[in-house]
């Protein structure tokens, strides 16, 4: 081809390049930077080194927060143009809002080398400042979280937060790390708060969820424990540690909503076996029916209390049950293994005794409470004797809610030995 031939050529291309161009700010000026990074990415198939489309096109993507893409372009234009200042300010500015505040250093000072006019150099400083306090606040905070003086480390990353409002991976960061120093302080509810900013400002940020559901976890509130175990599995579903955490969380959710029988017996989950039966005795001598009969509805809510302060010891008296019981298994399948009834060791409501499976027509072994009571403190039991009760004769009665296996807290003869 002549000259001439590549000379006209070369304008055509021009020409395509600028018909592209103007598009793309038509484009820009509706705020519609997708479509116009179509019609820049057309301009530069016409004309690969035009480095005011380079600029251009650098300038949208930063918009877009795309800064792998924006990496490449930048280095395009610096291969073409070393001393263009314009261009390292834009990475120095990107790396600002990634976090990467000594890569600001080096290119704003490489920007600075390239001598700009003076309002380019004031903006390129005030980076520079802004980069070298964030990171120094964050710096300070992390270094005092970790010799344990939390509250300064908290002081820390508040100032860091008004640094800049727009910095948004670096500001969900130090919401991430805030919440862990609320959580140190015991502030549950703030920790909770920090975690939200973080996750509001990062949608993707799988370390705030986490955080935010071991502090829930630690809260006991099982239920947005586990929503957020289950959205960083989602995030991350290769993350073996995460699924085994949301597996223990939904068996913490599913034993929050049964009945809890350590704390109906005023026990620890540490406790052995004769706290069980020591705090059975006391507390199934403070519901019984028989004391609590003031009313009929005062009697119908000591009956329920006292069938549930049954159940309580029937599980935790027998160590298969109990077993069950603190791994989370359903209530039903743990009573399906119950040798007798569920409403504990005394039968029936009408009295401590209940029927006793009598060989002979004395009919149901019935006690008086207040008898009971002084003879339970005193030397012997109600019916004469050595405190043995005529129930059935020569036996023990039945334990109808501990099961086979529970036995009876007050000795291996029933509750005639209370001592």
């Amino acid at each position: 081809m002549s000259r001439a031939g590549e000379a006209n050529e070369t304008l055509h291309l021009v020409e395509l390049a600028e018909g592209e161009l103007r598009k793309a700010r038509d484009f820009l000026a509706a705020g519609h930077q997708s479509r116009a990074l179509v019609h820049l990415d057309n301009a530069l198939l016409h004309c690969p080194a035009a480095v005011y489309v380079l600029e251009l096109k650098a300038r949208t993507l930063n918009d877009l927060k795309r800064p792998t893409e924006l990496d490449r372009v930048l280095t395009l234009i610096l291969q073409e143009d070393p001393n263009n200042y314009e261009a390292y300010l834009v990475r120095a500015t990107s790396q600002f809002y990634r976090g990467e505040f000594p890569a600001v250093t080096q290119n704003v000072s490489r920007a600075l080398n390239c001598q700009p006019p003076p309002e380019f150099r004031a903006k390129a400083e005030a980076l520079m400042k802004k980069a070298h306090q964030a990171d120094a606040k964050k710096r300070e905070g992390n270094q005092l979280f970790n010799e344990g003086q939390f509250e300064k480390s908290y002081t820390r990353y508040k100032e860091a937060l008004q640094i800049d409002a727009s910095n948004v991976a670096y500001n969900s960061v130090i919401h991430y790390n805030l919440a862990a120093v609320a959580a140190k302080l015991g502030r549950v509810q703030e920790a909770i708060a920090a975690c939200t900013s973080a996750i509001e400002l990062d949608p993707y940020y799988t370390l705030a969820f986490l955080r935010r559901a071991q502090i829930y976890s630690s809260a006991n509130m099982w239920d947005e424990a586990v929503q957020d175990f289950r959205k960083a599995s989602e995030l991350e579903p290769k993350n073996m540690d995460t699924r085994t955490k949301l597996r223990n969380a939904l068996v913490e959710q599913k034993k929050a909503k049964r009945k809890d029988y350590y704390k109906l017996l005023e026990l620890e989950r540490t406790c052995t076996e004769a706290d069980i039966k020591r705090a059975y005795r006391r507390k199934a001598l403070q519901v019984h029916p028989d004391k609590n009969s003031d009313s009929e509805e005062q009697r119908l809510q000591a009956e329920l209390l006292f069938k549930e302060v049954g159940e309580a010891y029937s599980v935790l008296s027998d160590a298969n049950k109990r077993m069950m019981y603190d791994r989370g298994d359903d209530l039903e399948d743990i009573m399906d293994g119950d040798g007798g009834g569920r409403y504990g060791p005394f039968g029936g409501f009408g009295g401590f005794g209940g029927d006793f499976d009598s060989d002979d027509d004395d009919g149901p072994f019935e006690v008086d409470i207040e008898s009971f009571l002084f003879h339970m403190f005193s030397s012997g039991f109600p019916g004469g004797g050595r405190g043995r009760a005529k129930a059935r004769r020569g036996a023990a009665p039945r334990s109808a809610g501990f099961g086979r296996r529970g036995g009876s807290p007050f000795g291996s003869s029933g509750f005639y030995s209370f001592f």
